[in-house]
């Protein structure tokens, strides 16, 4: 296997300093490319984080990387994502699978390499509808990103671009809450993550209108 294509990592650090209310960011990703979005395929919200008004130097971490997995789910009546089947990780851009009717993951095709990244497709032969969610490991913990409900004998083909999007929140969202619809907030920052180097710092800066960005 062509090891040329480094797994992606990327460290952000957000930095408030002095603002004048308390602020809430919600981040996610979402490509605009994928058509499934918000109809087949819905995303997951990935981090909160919350900042207090008139606090020197506070900051809030993202860590991303390329350790994707997959895994079972289910969704209480809060639409808040609940794994409850073991995780299965060390999945690559381009993998196939087949969840089986015992509920594992197996191979159906390897991916040929770092070289060719592709959409990551899973196979339902469980025999019954089966909600399987697409993610990544960090620190131990199973982040999920997108969900789909897939029928017996059907596919799902998570094309996942490391787009990362971030909304100015109202104080209520809460991370792992299924996101039906496209979120009516204001987008402060969008940028893919491949475009960035691993260290990020980006500032949280008032506008004076009630608008935020991140620069």
């Amino acid at each position: 296997m062509s090891d040329s294509r480094k797994l992606l990592q990327t460290n952000i650090t957000i930095h408030a300093d002095n603002i004048s209310k308390d602020c809430t960011l919600m981040c996610m990703f979402t490509d605009p490319k994928n058509q499934s979005l918000f109809k087949e395929q819905f995303p997951v919200v990935w981090k909160v984080l919350d900042f207090k008004k008139d606090q020197n130097h506070s900051h809030k971490y993202l860590n991303y990387n390329e350790h994707f997995g997959l895994a079972g789910v289910r969704i209480d009546d809060k639409s808040c994502v609940k794994v409850v089947t073991p995780v299965y990780t060390d999945i690559l851009l381009g993998d196939s699978l087949t969840l089986n009717k015992h509920g594992c993951y197996e191979f159906s095709e390897k991916s040929s390499g770092f070289d060719n990244p592709g959409p990551v497709t899973i196979y339902n032969e469980t025999g019954a509808l089966a909600p399987i969610c697409f993610g990544f490991e960090c620190n131990s913990k199973f982040n999920p990103l997108l969900v789909q409900a897939v029928e017996d004998k059907k596919n799902v083909v998570f094309d996942f671009h490391p787009i990362l999007s971030i909304y100015l929140g109202t104080g209520s969202e809460q991370e792992s809450t299924l996101t039906l619809d496209k979120p009516d907030l204001q987008l402060v920052w969008s940028k893919s993550l491949e475009t960035l180097g691993k260290e990020v710092d980006l500032n949280l800066r008032e506008n004076g209108n009630g608008s935020y960005s991140l620069e």
